[in-house]
């Protein structure tokens, strides 16, 4: 199967200090319930592995042969000499453990992330379907997913430019009501693959076209259906959500693009033909909202007023 979303080892990393003493309440934490905005993870499964994200960055990594490794650019932290700040040739000490470093892994994590991954880590951040309450109907199931079988277990250098170099769908959105999966590509204003000169196709649709055939093949949307029921069954069984999850019932093979990270004259002005020419000319579904950080998940989903 070129699809897997299963993990077997839920008891044992329930178990795990660093789980349970650092991710877990930045995983499970609503926005109203955080003293300190910003710190969420988003954890993903994978084939026999839970990856965990912040903001725009792969945090850490869990399966049962290695335990958790993280990227030796994150774990690059000395321990903190309080109250000074400054480090000599004596007090230069490495951190003994991830959870003795862990907030300032976290700092180091979200150091290589570009805008547009900043960007997208606001909704899957905010709206994860391992919420312990579910303030939406509709939640982020899974992020950077690749349907191609050789690019599933391959893990991007964290560097800004990774993302533009990998074939992956950002959000997997599920409505936890009628239980549909839709799939959205996130692309900042300042992208250039959004737009091309006359004559030009921008690569974007050449991007979402490889992903709607991708989604549109058969045994790929009956991998997705069966291992997204595990997923929600693992998800459940970590988090413990108030309401558990759903079983997903059906896919949209339409993958949706949101673009965002603009104001209101670059809406009004080139932005606005940039979206009509997509919609337009090529037939893709475009979803505009200037700050990400005030995304409804519901909203977008549906679409809500905007063309779709």
């Amino acid at each position: 199967m070129a699809f897997i979303r299963r993990f077997s080892d839920v008891e044992k990393l329930k178990a795990e200090p660093l789980f349970r003493n650092c991710l877990l309440p930045d995983i499970v934490q609503t926005f109203k319930e955080r003293k300190k905005k910003g710190q969420d993870v988003f954890p993903a499964g994978r084939k026999e592995r839970v990856d965990f994200y912040h903001k725009g960055g792969k945090l850490f990594s869990y399966d049962i042969r290695n335990g958790f490794t993280t990227h030796n650019k994150y774990a690059s932290v000395i321990k903190a000499d309080y109250p000074n700040q400054y480090v000599t040739g004596i007090n230069l000490q490495a951190i003994s453990s991830f959870i003795e470093g862990y907030e300032r892994i976290k700092e180091n994590c979200s150091l290589y992330s570009g805008v547009e991954a900043q960007g997208v880590s606001q909704v899957y951040g905010r709206f994860s379907c391992a919420k312990h309450t579910r303030e939406h109907r509709v939640v982020v199931l899974d992020i950077e997913i690749s349907l191609r079988r050789s690019d599933d277990e391959i893990d991007l250098e964290p560097q800004e430019t990774a993302r533009a170099h990998s074939d992956r769908i950002d959000l997997v959105l599920l409505d936890t009501e009628s239980g549909l999966i839709r799939f959205f590509e996130a692309k900042d204003f300042s992208n250039g693959e959004i737009r091309a000169a006359p004559g030009n196709v921008p690569k974007i649709v050449r991007q979402m076209e490889r992903y709607q055939k991708q989604l549109n093949a058969s045994h790929i949307h009956e991998e997705m259906i069966s291992n997204y029921k595990v997923h929600i069954e693992v998800i459940n069984q970590l988090f413990e959500p108030e309401m558990p999850l759903p079983a997903p019932q059906s896919i949209d093979t339409t993958p949706r693009l949101l673009l965002f990270g603009f104001d209101q004259a670059q809406l009004t002005g080139k932005l606005q033909g940039e979206a009509r020419r997509l919609e337009e000319d090529y037939g893709l579904s475009v979803y505009t909202k200037g700050d990400i950080k005030t995304v409804n998940p519901n909203t977008l989903f549906s679409g809500g007023r905007q063309r779709w």
